[in-house]
């Protein structure tokens, strides 16, 4: 028996321990709501990398109709004239990662043809869940900045019953005066970002039937309703369970690619690493790539080292969502996006 090699581990890859298909739920929401929207459109913004100011022309609600107004006015006599509205938009937020460093004789510890590119794409992966996180947070401390006020004028979340946490039985009531006062406004049926007592409204309807009171649980929508438990953390509502409700036509969130057109190198994506390195010098890369999760593009930058054999690269997004002005007539500061909150879950009680 020979020893030459006894004191060599045998290798045995994990190579998916981190869970990089984790994503926060209130940025997909964000995102869903945009790709519904049609009353905003981002045609030619940022087109080949370039960034633009976004003008955006809208139709507002005329609200000083006279009720009185008689039939047969005369059109020769002078009149109210009315026109479209205009807003100017500069998009300004970037959710990036630290620059790290990959080092290229770490792709030797790994069993298996793993080449560069994937070992790079292998690190990235494993970064993607925290940046899904950093771009989530961000974006539901800007909608919750932007939260108008309820119809009644009165501003602040509005307490509904919707679950038992304790039993999971629902209170279809709570999300039933949700929808009415969005109807009232003449907002389209709401998308809801909120923490426990979502999840526990979704499981409960995938899972119901005709309840003591006869009714279909399985009947009540469980659609564009979205959770996070960031939520709760964002709106710090000490007691309560928060939540966001939106109209998905107020809001449009407009991602711009730094790295496109001409601003990106020959070597565009992660595959392209393979590349930098049989370069044999220091080179860039400025590309881009789609997250898997949510169907996002993330600028991509890396920087190869040949003399200290090393990648550095960074991930950035930049994007920012453009909001309607209020558009209820007589009702000043409702704009569609309006606070709820509901009773937390109950811990069990042994």
């Amino acid at each position: 028996m020979s020893f030459v090699n006894s004191m060599l581990p045998v290798a045995r890859n994990v190579m998916r321990r981190a869970k990089s298909n984790r994503s926060y739920e209130s940025a997909q929401a964000v995102i869903d709501a945009s790709r519904r929207n049609n009353s905003i459109t981002a045609k030619d913004f940022g087109m080949a990398g370039k960034k633009r100011q976004f003008k955006m022309t809208y139709y507002a609600p005329i609200c000083d109709v006279d009720t009185g107004a008689a039939c047969g006015a005369n059109l020769c006599a002078p009149a109210a004239k009315i026109e479209p509205g205009q807003a100017t938009f500069d998009l300004s937020r970037c959710t990036a990662s630290p620059v790290f460093s990959v080092a290229s004789d770490d792709v030797r510890k790994v069993d298996g043809d793993l080449v560069w590119g994937e070992h790079v794409a292998a690190q990235l992966a494993a970064m993607l869940p925290q940046l899904r996180k950093k771009l989530a947070r961000q974006m539901l401390t800007l909608i919750l900045a932007n939260a108008g006020k309820h119809l009644d004028g009165t501003s602040g979340a509005k307490t509904v019953a919707m679950a038992n946490s304790a039993n999971a039985s629902l209170n279809p009531s709570g999300l039933f005066k949700i929808e009415r006062e969005f109807s009232d406004g003449g907002y389209e049926q709401p998308f809801v970002i909120g923490g426990g007592v979502v999840d526990t409204w979704r499981k409960s309807v995938a899972i119901g039937g005709l309840n003591a009171q006869g009714q279909r649980i399985d009947s009540l929508r469980d659609r564009d309703l979205y959770y996070d438990a960031l939520t709760n953390e964002v709106i710090n509502a000490a007691g309560y369970d928060s939540m966001i409700a939106f109209d998905p036509q107020v809001f449009k969130f407009i991602p711009w690619s730094k790295n496109a057109g001409r601003f990106a190198t020959d070597l565009s994506g992660i595959d392209d690493i393979n590349k930098l390195f049989s370069m044999g010098g220091p080179n860039r890369l400025r590309g881009s790539f789609l997250d898997p999760v949510l169907n996002i593009l993330w600028d991509l930058n890396v920087r190869y080292d040949d003399c200290e054999d090393v990648y550095n690269f960074e991930v950035e997004l930049q994007w920012d969502i453009f909001f309607l002005p209020a558009d209820v007539c007589n009702i000043a500061g409702v704009n569609g996006i309006m606070r709820y909150q509901t009773c937390p879950e109950e811990e069990v009680v042994c």
